[in-house]
């Protein structure tokens, strides 16, 4: 659906003023901008206000982990502070997600399309500060800090051992794998218990012995919203996806947990939407949106983090100079982003035959579903029995109509008024004719196709595709 956004319908939660367009006269609704950025201010102060409460939090997570180091040793403060953290990214996560989805309603999008772009915003940018805040406060900033009284010398800052990456290896292991199996069971008991609590609620009264007909068995499942999880979805993914790169030089098995994790997610939920909700009502899109161009930041992100761990947090290069190491730093992510741009200019979004079947699918939908009228070129043509036919599938013949095409696809050439065109043959000649009145064309082999409705005219789609539409041929 390449020009979805640009077709796409109103919400019907959509409230505004009444006014004419500016383009057709026809009767819009309006908002008035001063009401629009009212809103969005307040939005964007809760935002900020759970950003700051999220900083906060893990602040007092690591001043309480400081603050054990003396009493426990390192590695098991360390590993409270990993299980705080836990907790609190998945708290705050619940709580803002709902706030969220509140305060998106309230700013009145026009369209499906804005509504999930402004709520995907929203979702990313908190999701990621309170996933990762922890992560980057070890691997770039402990180190630089002064080490707590009575730590061991060789204990590097507030890192908690004699460098960052162990203790960050030990807090994306427990986050990630505690994220990777909380995330899982609740996705699947959550839905559970709420068809138990719509069936008992709704059965309330009725005989245990009364069996349900398969209407009511299906309202008893929940209702999928198509939006809401779809955007959730797609944040889990994406914070997923950047714990796996972000960090990768620490804990590089998570990439192999990732994989592990999706396909064993993929099979829970085909299993859920089986099992808890109503068949979901199928919605237009024209692409992922929001959602590529996160996962873009998030790719070059990860050249950026990784190239510092290397360079400023490991030991790998501990001998180099501070300048030397910058330099170092400077030359790989530049490379390896440069490789980046480089893939994504070769290699296609849409390869070109998957452009041409969508221009030709269009095309038949236009003339078969809106009766779009067939163009007129100017240059009338005939099928005569006077002609080559070349055939890639069974031939159907009925030469009292003069002609004889394939079932599939008919290479016909042309010939005006009973004689042959010359110089139209490179265009004409083994170019595959559909008759779009008549499509999708389905006969038996060797079958009189009687008033088959061939073409006159031509609509090029490609070197080599055309398509025609006409009357009938006598």
């Amino acid at each position: 659906m390449s020009r979805f956004e640009e077709v796409e319908q109103d919400r019907p939660e959509y409230y505004g003023e009444t006014m004419k367009s500016f383009v057709d006269g026809r009767d819009m609704l309006y908002d008035p901008p001063q009401d629009v950025a009212q809103r969005f201010s307040v939005s964007r102060s809760v935002v900020t206000t759970f950003v700051l409460l999220v900083l906060g939090v893990v602040g007092s997570i690591y001043y309480l982990r400081f603050s054990l180091e003396a009493s426990l040793g390192g590695s098991q403060a360390s590993t409270i502070a990993s299980i705080l953290n836990t907790v609190q990214i998945t708290v705050f996560n619940i709580i803002y997600t709902a706030r969220a989805i509140k305060l998106t309603d309230d700013e009145n999008h026009r369209t499906d399309t804005m509504y999930e772009d402004a709520l995907i915003v929203k979702l990313f940018v908190f999701q990621f500060i309170n996933s990762y805040t922890s992560f980057f406060f070890i691997a770039f900033i402990a180190q630089y800090l002064g080490r707590p009284a009575g730590a061991p010398d060789s204990f590097r800052g507030q890192c908690g051992a004699v460098d960052c990456m162990q203790p960050l290896a030990i807090n994306m292991a427990i986050i990630f794998g505690t994220r990777l199996t909380l995330t899982n069971f609740l996705d699947v008991f959550l839905p559970w218990l709420y068809k138990k609590l719509k069936y008992r609620t709704e059965t309330k009264g009725i005989p245990a012995d009364k069996k349900l007909t398969p209407a009511e068995e299906d309202y008893m499942l929940m209702e999928y919203d198509n939006m809401i999880d779809s955007i959730t979805n797609y944040a889990e993914t994406a914070i997923q996806y950047g714990f796996t790169v972000l960090f990768a030089t620490a804990l590089p098995i998570a990439a192999f947990l990732s994989l592990f994790n999706n396909y064993v997610r993929v099979k829970f939920r085909i299993w859920k939407l089986f099992s808890f909700y109503q068949r979901p009502i199928p919605k237009g899109a024209q692409d992922i949106g929001t959602w590529q161009t996160i996962f873009a930041i998030i790719s070059v992100a990860a050249v950026v983090t990784n190239g510092a761990l290397v360079c400023f947090t490991m030991t790998a290069i501990q001998g180099f100079t501070y300048y030397a190491k910058l330099w170092v730093f400077i030359g790989f992510q530049w490379t390896l982003i440069a490789i980046q741009f480089i893939a994504k200019f070769i290699i296609d979004d849409e390869p070109m035959d998957v452009v041409i079947q969508k221009q030709r699918m269009e095309f038949i939908r236009r003339k078969i579903i809106e009766k779009v009228e067939d163009e007129d070129y100017g240059e009338e043509y005939e099928i005569s029995d006077e002609y080559n036919t070349e055939h890639d599938d069974d031939v159907v013949d009925n030469t009292s109509n003069g002609y004889s095409c394939s079932l599939s696809v008919y290479y016909c050439r042309g010939i005006k008024k009973g004689r042959r065109r010359k110089r139209h043959k490179k265009i004409l000649d083994h170019s595959p004719i559909i008759s779009v009145l008549s499509y999708p064309f389905d006969q038996p082999n060797n079958t009189d196709v009687g008033d088959m409705e061939m073409a006159e005219t031509s609509h090029l789609l490609s070197d080599n595709i055309q398509f025609y539409a006409s009357p009938k041929l006598d």
